[in-house]
C-alpha cells in the first residue's frame, strides 16, 4: 500500500490505522480502504495483480496499490478558528491550506470544535459540500460559508470561549464568524462549557 501524496491515516479492510508505506498479507477477493467516513474498494487475484474498482481512487499493479491524490484548496473564508479536514496529518490548523485528497471519495469530514460537516470528491478532483449551507464547492477547492454571530454573555463578567475560533477567548458580547448548519459550537468557561 502507498499512499503517495496523501499523509493521513488509512484503514485496510478495518484494521487499525495505519499511515505511510505498508505491506499488507491479503488473500485474493475484494476488498477496502477506509479514510476518514468512507473509503474505496480494490480486488486482488490468486497472481497478486491489484485492481482497483474505481480507476480515479488508485493505480493498481503487481502485489502493489498506489492512491491517486490531487490538491484540493480548504478555505476558510471568513471563519477564524481551528478545523480539521479528513484524517490527514498535519491537516489540523486555521486559514486557507491544500490538502491531498484520493478523488471519487464521498463524505470527507470537516471537523469543527465538537461537530462538522460533510463534502465529496468526484474523480475530476470537483468538490461539493453534502449541505450547501455549510460551504461551497468548486475545481478542486472547497471554500466555507460563515455568518457573523452575536455572543452576548449578558450579566456574566469572566472570559469565556466560543467553539475553536482563534481569538474568540474573551469577556463581554463580541461577534464571531461562524459555519452555519453547524450543530453543538461549544460555549467553553473554565474547564467546562456548554453546547
Amino acid at each position: 500500500m502507498d499512499p503517495s501524496g496523501y499523509t493521513g491515516s488509512y484503514q485496510v479492510n478495518g484494521t487499525g490505522n495505519i499511515s505511510g508505506p505498508n505491506s499488507v498479507d491479503l488473500s485474493p477477493g475484494t476488498h477496502s480502504i477506509n479514510i476518514d467516513a468512507t473509503g474505496f474498494a480494490f480486488s486482488l487475484d490468486a497472481a497478486g495483480n491489484v485492481t482497483p474498482v474505481n480507476p480515479a481512487n488508485a493505480t493498481g499493479g503487481q502485489n502493489h496499490l498506489t492512491f491517486n491524490t490531487l490538491p484540493i484548496l480548504i478555505d476558510p473564508a471568513t471563519y477564524t478558528g481551528n478545523y480539521n479536514v479528513g484524517s490527514p496529518s498535519g491537516s489540523q490548523g486555521s486559514g486557507p491550506r491544500t490538502v491531498n485528497l484520493v478523488p471519487g471519495i464521498n463524505n470527507y469530514n470537516v471537523r469543527i470544535d465538537a461537530t462538522g460537516f460533510f463534502f465529496h470528491v468526484d474523480d475530476n478532483g470537483n468538490v461539493s459540500p453534502a449541505n450547501t449551507v455549510n460551504a461551497t464547492g468548486g475545481p478542486q477547492s472547497l471554500t466555507f460559508n460563515s455568518l457573523p454571530v452575536l455572543i452576548d454573555p449578558a450579566t456574566y463578567t469572566g472570559n469565556y470561549n466560543v467553539g475553536s475560533p482563534s481569538g474568540s477567548q474573551g469577556s463581554g458580547p463580541r461577534t464571531v464568524n461562524l459555519v452555519p448548519g453547524i450543530n453543538n459550537y461549544n460555549v467553553r468557561i473554565d474547564a467546562t462549557g456548554f453546547f
